[in-house]
């Protein structure tokens, strides 16, 4: 289950109220639509990420500081962000939600890691749009939403473009950033749950391919398993290599061909295999499917869309929670063990008879105690695509125990605070992972910044 955001349900009502008076775009119809070694540390188990001793997990990475040892600078901004807005990495860009003077939620806004930007760029009427959903292209441009009216913004042209609702009307805005249903991205595409009653085609699956200056729509006009309601269909997801795309209704997973889009769906039925957890969102790398079933205890699955007729495979280490990540058949999620707000990873890589690799359960970061958490234990995920390198760090505030992680396949290991603030590692939340982009968030409350670094 993810994760409950208490400030997503403290402030809807007043937000509600405030709508009329420019309060945070779009969150009325959002509800209801229309509908190795550390100088500060004297721990002597601290190991160098990169000499393959995988003995010892109690590893902070930092050579005076620095990171030499991993080649990346780790940039920590005083751009502010919101502690619990979303954030979306791209090709050398980092899109997140924008914040008042006062720290409240200000649309959304983004930054160029390689211009080195300190301070946030803006996009038109940047305000406006709903600061909880958006998401970003491989060759930089912004899907945003304002009302239920989906903007294409391209940051390296500085131009918007409204897309027509008869085209493409979302049926809802989730709330939370990390919910299931949001709009997913690949590529140079962009994948929409639409309101079949609105959109002129009926069409509830809808891509947006933004390859080109101007915007072109696929829609698949075979709705998955005949239903007719966007809320029928709580999920999807993209893969731009494959040019393939899921959908999800009646607990069976549905696989579209975006170079044939008027063809039958590949269909996977699972609903008699535990069904499908419509409250996290499934992950889709081209032949994989990774997700959560709808058990009491939901437990990890691994789906292999290669062969109609597969069934899902599930993974060692359950029963799941929270966050899960599947990257060119790399993956990670977290079991139910916690150790306060953070959980017990499990990663590893898709094959006939998959395992994982399970985080330690009594390996301490600060070597003795339970205060500043576990070596690969946290709250968010991510891969990177061109190397087997699984990042992790905690969810929106930064607590004691939430450390940006780093692991090659085995033992998780924190990253040291550049600024040399903290002797355990660089604390963190809401890691994402571009193929040339890591990004992050520091910082508590008011005071969240943006933090990244260039991938080699």
């Amino acid at each position: 289950m993810l994760k409950n955001r208490m400030f997503w349900a403290s402030v809807s009502m007043g937000l509600l109220l405030a709508s009329g008076m420019g309060g945070c775009p779009g969150l009325f119809e959002s509800l209801f639509g229309t509908n190795t070694d550390n100088t500060n540390n004297t721990d002597s188990n601290n190991v160098d990420i990169n000499n393959n001793d995988t003995t010892d997990a109690n590893s902070t990475v930092n050579d005076n500081n620095n990171n030499d040892n991993l080649g990346l600078d780790f940039v920590l901004t005083k751009i502010r962000t919101h502690v619990q807005g979303h954030m979306a990495v791209g090709d050398d860009l980092i899109a997140f939600a924008a914040v008042t003077d006062s720290g409240g939620p200000d649309g959304v806004a983004f930054i160029i890691p390689s211009e080195g930007d300190t301070t946030a760029r803006e996009i038109p009427g940047g305000a406006d749009f709903a600061e909880n959903s958006f998401a970003v292209s491989k060759n930089g441009k912004i899907w945003l939403i304002n009302n239920f009216v989906v903007t294409i913004y391209d940051t390296v042209k500085d131009t918007s473009t409204v897309l027509d609702t008869n085209d493409i009307r979302p049926v809802n805005i989730p709330v939370d950033p990390e919910a299931a249903g949001h709009t997913q991205s690949s590529g140079n595409y962009f994948v929409t749950r639409n309101d079949a009653g609105i959109v002129t085609d009926g069409a509830i699956v809808k891509v947006i391919d933004v390859s080109s200056d101007t915007p072109d729509i696929i829609s698949f006009p075979k709705n998955p398993g005949g239903v007719t309601s966007g809320f029928q269909v709580p999920m999807v997801g993209i893969d731009a290599t494959t040019m393939q795309v899921v959908a999800v209704a009646n607990d069976i997973f549905y696989v579209y061909d975006m170079t044939d889009p008027n063809a039958d769906p590949a269909e996977f039925d699972v609903s008699a295999l535990g069904g499908i957890d419509t409250d996290t969102q499934f992950k889709f790398d081209g032949m994989h499917i990774l997700y959560h079933d709808d058990s009491t205890k939901p437990v990890a699955m691994l789906l292999d869309i290669s062969t109609a007729g597969n069934k899902p495979v599930e993974l060692d280490n359950n029963p799941a929670s929270g966050a899960i990540e599947l990257v060119d058949g790399r993956f990670a999620f977290f079991t139910q063990e916690s150790l306060g707000s953070d959980y017990q990873s499990a990663i590893g890589t898709a094959s006939a008879a998959p395992s994982s690799t399970i985080a330690a359960d009594d390996n301490p970061i600060d070597g003795s105690t339970t205060n500043n958490g576990y070596f690969g234990w946290g709250q968010t995920l991510a891969i990177e695509l061109n190397a087997a390198v699984w990042w992790m760090a905690g969810d929106d505030n930064v607590g004691s125990g939430s450390y940006l992680q780093r692991s090659t396949g085995g033992a998780f290991s924190t990253i040291a605070d550049p600024e040399g603030a903290d002797d355990y590692g660089l604390p963190a939340s809401d890691v994402n992972v571009s193929e040339n982009t890591l990004s992050f968030k520091y910082g508590v409350d008011t005071e969240t910044y943006v933090g990244y670094a260039i991938l080699n």
